[in-house]
């Protein structure tokens, strides 16, 4: 599977480099316009071969951090970033946008603010606009992740590639892409299903971590062991406990919320009405948009309120096979 990076480069050198890692470690091909690697076409403009590779790529990973980026030579009111997720999208490309929290958190000031005001968070407003028009999109991208650090984005690409691989790999009636569906909204079991589908594989990613962990821990505790590699193995220790943790803060928010779902399931609530900016069926929060998630081969619209201890609610399924 051929993953396409797409991001700003100079500010982030650092992440494309160990996203980059992490999609080859996965046993997929990377492709980072700023790589020798990259193909090149001296007929074309650099900004179309990364718009061509981009429609010819197997996934996209989109990165919105604080720069919005070089002006597309086509059309320099929209980014190359930009371009390239519009090519990706109209290729059929699935695309696993990830955006910085503070960027995602301070657009919906944004949008409060009627579009008013400078942002704090980048460095120009119609990143804003980007990030809405991926949360807009009905035929299957997501903005899967707000990130505070680069292995948040780690965690969840392992997730997303698996699902994205068991979903090419499913039969299709007919053979193909498979269809569109819109408009089926999901009752509070078969959300209660999807939650528990999740949860299921949030675990198991955790539970693997952990496991790393104690392997980390066994080679501390060898007497025999190079007292130089100590401190290396000893960071690692360290860096894999928050990544548990991170996992755990989501495995606990998702339990929440299928507990608040199969209470629902009882009260006979209706599906039908779970869309952006109605009330959360918990505790009347505002539902904002948060991406969708692939579950038992079809794709279903999440939203998240925006409360303390925000509850994830499944919407429609707006992209899978047919029955």
């Amino acid at each position: 599977m051929r993953v396409f990076l797409s991001s700003t480069c100079y500010d982030l050198e650092d992440l494309r480099a160990v996203l980059e890692r992490a999609i080859q470690s996965l046993g997929y091909e990377a492709l980072l316009s700023d790589r020798l690697t990259f193909p090149v076409d001296p007929r074309v403009h650099r900004h179309e071969v990364c718009v061509r590779e981009a429609a010819a790529a197997d996934l996209m990973l989109v990165v919105i951090d604080r720069r919005f980026g070089a002006p597309y030579a086509k059309d320099p009111s929209i980014s190359v970033t930009w371009a390239e997720y519009r090519a990706a999208v109209q290729a059929g490309v699935p695309v696993f946008a990830c955006v910085r929290r503070g960027v995602f958190d301070e657009r919906l000031t944004w949008l409060k603010n009627d579009k008013s005001g400078l942002p704090a968070h980048c460095d120009d407003a119609r990143t804003f606009e980007f990030i809405s028009e991926i949360q807009g999109h009905p035929h299957g991208t997501w903005i899967d992740v707000a990130f505070s650090n680069v292995t948040e984005i780690e965690d969840r690409l392992r997730v997303v590639t698996g699902q994205i691989e068991r979903f090419r790999r499913a039969p299709r009636p007919g053979g193909g892409v498979p269809a569109m569906r819109t408009g089926t909204k999901l009752s509070p079991d078969q959300a209660a299903v999807a939650l528990e589908a999740e949860l299921r594989a949030l675990t198991a990613q955790r539970d693997e971590l952990a496991g790393q962990q104690n392997e980390c821990h066994q080679t501390l505790m060898d007497r025999g062991y190079l007292t130089w590699v100590r401190p290396a193995m000893m960071g690692n220790v360290v860096a894999l406990g928050g990544r548990i943790s991170a996992i755990q803060r989501e495995i606990d928010s998702m339990e929440r919320s299928l507990a608040k779902v199969r209470d629902a399931s009882r009260t006979g609530l209706d599906g039908a009405d779970i869309r952006e900016g109605a009330k959360c069926p918990f505790c009347d929060e505002p539902l904002h948009m948060y991406g969708t998630r692939l579950v038992s081969g079809a794709f279903r619209e999440v939203f998240q309120c925006s409360a303390a201890a925000p509850h994830v609610v499944f919407g429609g399924e707006i992209h899978g096979m047919d029955d």
